[in-house]
């Protein structure tokens, strides 16, 4: 039970340290109580995000820096004379539906802070914030495309780590989804649509998925829906019509931080709320608004683009390779990348793009890319057909018009089921307005039976779609009881643990069919995308086990990790690979593990015996990786 309560206090800690600091550094305004809190959270994320980036800049990402930040605001705040905000507490139908709420959600974080790595964690979300608090901040980090994109959650999960461990880190991804449900509320003028909307979030298995990792989607999915609240709200209050453009563009800056394509959602909710002032041609206005939101963003965004370009020379990296270039890559590989994208899914053509929705929302199934690799959940249909009955109310129009905008762009690359967690909020919140302002034409007594019955519903699913959710919290919950100390240790593969207690200080490993890397101590090289492989392009034309030699010298390798589970590839790996890993006068294997699937080799120095030329002519056979 220690392990759970010093998470649960943990990622309390940080939310309060998040929001205070919003909330001390946001000026004085005449912002309704729930827009202004919402504020705090946006403000205050944006603030460390961008301490954070200035830490890692100069080498200080580590807990002194952390604790001079904090003492930075600390003082700004002595001298603006604030003062904590009294604690207020008033029985409300908001605070019992958080006390129903709490058992699930409860569960769910027991299953979040397994002490268990997941695939793109241990390739780079969790992997990327430990090299950098190793080095004290930014780092090359040789082949790993992703340390060039943004990394602004990712940073967020650093300081959890420097707080206490990377489950932490996860527990902030957690939070991300709760705050999600509070952007909800602040969206809704009554507690009810709020509710239901909240629960059709979180009812969607991609979302109970998501909730255990240390992934990205859920900041997105707050950042874009506090931007589109934020710009709805400016619509009913245009006293406030700055500070809410303002506040909009901050979270599109700050989802450009999380995302490569995060600044995407700029133009798309610029057309969805300033477009018509184009069609009325009111210019004066429609630039003026546009400043107000473009500026923050585009202020926010430039650090990350500025960043890639000082360690690629390609700002996009590894987009855009024809124009930029950058280490690493090959247009080869930029075809093999965009082959993949294109493959997921269940085609392009017209009749795919028709039957797309109908498809994504009962076919989609996690593991498998050409199912979208996911599943929503088939009662999306029936919130989306809701919500276009009342098309006629703006905000529900205008949360489907993004909605849909953002659907479009998805279509048309990357269709994977997850990556659409950020418009899920929007859709929910369509549906329950748009099921609000009908029921509020009925007599009172059939439409409070009618929201109940909103919500029991509503409820079914979310336990329908949280099954093993629950299932797996329950059974963590009840090991926490008898966890003797740090769990973290016991999931360390294997081969990690011989790596990082038996090879060299200044070794470094090419990884071989694998990049998880998290738990590795040493130096390696690893693929981005197996599809799009950077260690087939390494090795590209080394006919010969001696110039296979050669590229690993180039690169000072000195140790290969071989993974023996077959992965797609674009590029294959030469043939010469298999005689080089199998003769004992090139390398020397030094582990493999229990069921042979890991690999642990030495490559032979150059003071080493070679083989003669005769021996060394290609081989005509694949190896069998």
């Amino acid at each position: 039970m220690l392990w759970l309560a010093t998470h649960v206090l943990g990622l309390a800690l940080i939310a309060a340290v998040a929001w205070l600091s919003g909330r001390a550094l946001l000026p004085e305004t005449s912002l309704p109580p729930t827009l202004r809190s919402l504020a705090a959270w946006c403000v205050g994320l944006v603030y460390w995000v961008v301490a954070l980036f200035a830490l890692a800049t100069v080498g200080a990402l580590n807990p002194i820096g952390l604790s001079l930040a904090l003492l930075g605001l600390v003082v700004l705040l002595f001298r603006r004379g604030w003062t904590l905000p009294k604690p207020s507490f008033k029985p409300s139908w908001t605070w019992a539906f958080v006390a129903l709420l709490a058992p699930f959600l409860l569960l769910a974080f027991a299953r979040t802070i397994s002490p268990m790595v997941f695939w793109d964690d241990a390739a780079y979300h969790l992997t990327l914030p430990r090299l950098y608090i190793e080095n004290g901040g930014f780092r090359p980090v040789e082949m790993n495309v992703y340390a060039q994109w943004p990394l602004a959650t990712e940073l967020l999960f650093a300081a959890a780590m420097l707080v206490k461990s990377y489950v932490l880190a996860k527990a902030v991804h957690f939070g991300f989804g709760l705050l999600v449900i509070v952007a909800l509320f602040a969206a809704c003028r009554t507690p009810w649509p709020a509710a239901l909307a909240s629960l059709l979030f979180l009812a969607s298995p991609v979302v109970a998925f998501e909730l255990r990792l240390a992934y990205v989607d859920l900041a997105h999915a707050f950042f874009l829906l506090a931007a589109f609240v934020f710009l709805e709200a400016r619509e009913h209050d245009p006293e406030n019509e700055r500070s809410y453009l303002l506040l909009a563009g901050l979270c599109c800056g700050a989802m450009a931080g999380v995302k490569l394509n995060g600044i995407l959602a700029l133009p798309i909710l610029a057309v969805v709320f300033l477009g018509r002032l184009a069609l009325a041609k009111k210019w004066q206005p429609l630039v003026r608004q546009t400043l107000f939101l473009a500026v923050p963003a585009v202020l926010l965004w430039i650090p990350w683009l500025a960043k890639a370009a000082v360690a690629t020379g390609n700002p996009v990296y590894p987009l855009l390779f024809n124009v930029f270039g950058g280490p690493d890559w090959s247009p080869e590989l930029a075809d093999h990348l965009a082959a993949w994208h294109r493959g997921i899914g269940m085609g392009r053509g017209p009749v795919d793009f028709l039957l797309l929705p109908l498809r994504l929302f009962l076919l989609g199934e996690p593991g498998s890319y050409a199912l979208f690799d996911g599943t929503l959940g088939a009662y999306w249909l029936a919130v989306i057909a809701l919500a276009l009955l009342g098309w006629r109310q703006g905000p529900v129009r205008r949360a489907l018009a993004v909605a849909g905008l953002f659907f479009l762009l998805w279509s048309g690359t990357s269709q994977q089921a997850r990556l659409l967690v950020p418009v899920l909020p929007l859709i929910a919140l369509a549906g329950a307005r748009a099921l609000e302002a009908w029921v509020n034409g009925w007599p009172s007594r059939t439409a409070r039976a009618a929201r109940v019955a909103g919500l029991v519903l509503a409820a079914a699913l979310l336990v329908v779609g949280w099954r093993e959710t629950l299932q797996g919290g329950w059974r963590n919950f009840q090991a926490f009881q008898q966890m003797p100390g740090d769990p973290t240790a016991t999931v360390i593969p294997e081969h990690f643990r011989f790596i990082n207690d038996n090879l060299p200080e200044d070794a470094r490993l090419l990884f071989l069919n694998t990049n998880q890397g998290f738990f590795c101590h040493r130096e390696y090289l690893a693929d981005s995308f197996f599809e799009a492989s950077q260690t087939a392009l390494l090795l590209q034309g080394a006919e010969t086990p001696a110039a296979i030699a050669e590229r690993l010298a180039q690169r000072d390798v000195t140790h290969i990790l071989l993974d023996l589970r077959q992965r797609p590839r674009g590029l294959d790996y030469p043939a010469a690979l298999g005689p080089f890993l199998g003769d004992t006068r090139w390398t020397e294997r030094l582990y493999r593990s229990g069921d042979g699937r890991f690999n642990v080799f030495a490559v032979r120095g150059s003071g080493l015996e070679r083989p003669s030329a005769a021996e060394t002519r290609p081989s005509p056979k694949r190896p069998s990786l």
